[in-house]
C-alpha cells in the first residue's frame, strides 16, 4: 500500500501518524491529528489553538511521547489479528 505514496516508508509510519490530503500533501505526528479532527465540524475547532506558537511544541513533544511509549501505555496490543503484536514486541 505504501508504494502509492513515494516518500512514505514503513519505518516513518511507525514513528508517526502520516496524513496525506487530495492533493498530496503530507502531514504529520500531531498536525496530522488536527488537520483529522478540523474536518470533523464545528465542535473541534478549537483544535486550531494548536497553530499557536508555544503550543504546537509542546504538543508535538507531547505526540512524539505518547508515540515513543503507545505499546507501553496500552499494556502491547490488544486484539486477536497476529499482526497487532508485531511492533509491540520488544
Amino acid at each position: 500500500m505504501l508504494e502509492r505514496f513515494p516518500g512514505l516508508t514503513h519505518d516513518r509510519c511507525m514513528q508517526a501518524m502520516h496524513l496525506v490530503g487530495p492533493d498530496g500533501r503530507v502531514v504529520r505526528a500531531a498536525e496530522a491529528v488536527v488537520a483529522v479532527l478540523l474536518t470533523r465540524g464545528r465542535i473541534f475547532a478549537w483544535t486550531r489553538l494548536y497553530y499557536l506558537p508555544g503550543l504546537r511544541t509542546l504538543l508535538d513533544l507531547a505526540y512524539r511521547w505518547v508515540a515513543r511509549n503507545r505499546y507501553r501505555l496500552t499494556g502491547g496490543a490488544q486484539c486477536a489479528d497476529p499482526g497487532c503484536t508485531l511492533h509491540g514486541k520488544s
